[in-house]
């Protein structure tokens, strides 16, 4: 891949919409990693280039804009051809790199023969250090799958070029492009992380992660990857339940009353080996609506759940 005696070249893409001040100091962490053979690429994903005079103030930035409004998976797509280095580090325009995370990451991944992407712990606005699940190393297909490979995240990975090439283009999931990029990796190479914080991460609660499009998305990937669910029947119903508990949840947290909440519920216990009085509750009182399902929350604690 790179010279003995030469430093690999690491390709840093920011993906931004509308957030100028934390895109400025995005990049400027960028610029003071202590690694230095790097290359950095603003993606503008606006449609209406306002990145661009953030990005002129920066001699080692180059910028590309969309020329229509793109989530994040498109701008990944759109600006793969862009760059030309040994390993892709991806970035979210509102986190911010601990000054030796790519430093860090790019030793570990050059000790590392079976792994071509390693991730990394955050920490949170609030100063909460969260770091990766212990299990989430190595073939993290059956995980990748459940959606549950913790802090494996957008700026959190540092992945190899060509496996990131491979993967290309991505199917268009929206505000699922974390899960997305696992699930395409994880069939090709193996995952590591390193077990330190070296990223520092906004956990936004009303942000689209946290949104009914978020859940009803989820649902979506579990249908275009199909194929590859079917050969993990047992983690496909895993996920079909959580996935259908979540969307539930979430559209009655939205909506007074909701038909569509209430065939989410329907879903998981057809997806259940065997009835569980909790769902079984909640499916009935949904019928209610939001305070139906309340009042079964509390019914079930308070009467039912030692049955």
């Amino acid at each position: 891949m790179f010279g003995m005696s030469e430093e690999p070249l690491v390709s840093i893409i920011i993906t931004t919409y509308n957030r100028p001040e934390s895109l400025q100091k995005a990049i400027e962490k960028c610029i003071n990693q202590s690694y230095q053979r790097k290359e950095i690429l603003v993606v503008d994903t606006s449609g209406e280039k306002y990145a661009r005079d953030i990005v002129d103030q920066y001699e080692e930035v180059s910028y590309f804009g969309t020329s229509k409004e793109l989530g994040q998976i498109a701008a990944w797509n759109r600006s793969v051809d862009k760059v030309s280095g040994d390993y892709i580090q991806l970035h979210d325009d509102d986190d911010w790199l601990k000054p030796s995370k790519i430093e860090q990451q790019v030793e570990y991944l050059k000790q590392k023969e079976d792994a071509d992407v390693v991730y990394c712990g955050i920490t949170s606005e609030m100063g909460e250090v969260l770091l990766p699940e212990s299990s989430n190393r190595g073939d993290v297909t059956e995980q990748a799958l459940k959606q549950n490979v913790e802090r494996c995240q957008t700026t959190t990975m540092l992945i190899d070029s060509s496996k990131f090439e491979e993967v290309m283009p991505i199917h268009e999931f929206g505000c699922l492009g974390d899960l997305a990029l696992q699930i395409e990796l994880c069939q090709i190479t193996r995952f590591d992380f390193i077990e330190k914080p070296l990223v520092r991460r906004i956990l936004y609660h009303d942000s689209i992660g946290d949104s009914l499009l978020n859940r009803r998305k989820r649902l979506e990937l579990i249908d275009h990857y199909t194929n590859l669910y079917d050969e993990h029947p047992e983690v496909k119903r895993q996920t079909l339940i959580k996935v259908n508990k979540m969307l539930a949840e979430k559209l009655l947290e939205e909506k007074f009353w909701s038909l569509d909440a209430i065939k989410a519920f329907h879903n998981v216990l057809k997806y259940e080996e065997e009835l569980k009085i909790k769902d079984l509750t909640r499916l009935i009182f949904s019928l209610l609506g939001r305070p139906g399902l309340k009042f079964g929350e509390i019914l079930y604690h308070k009467h039912l759940s030692k049955l």
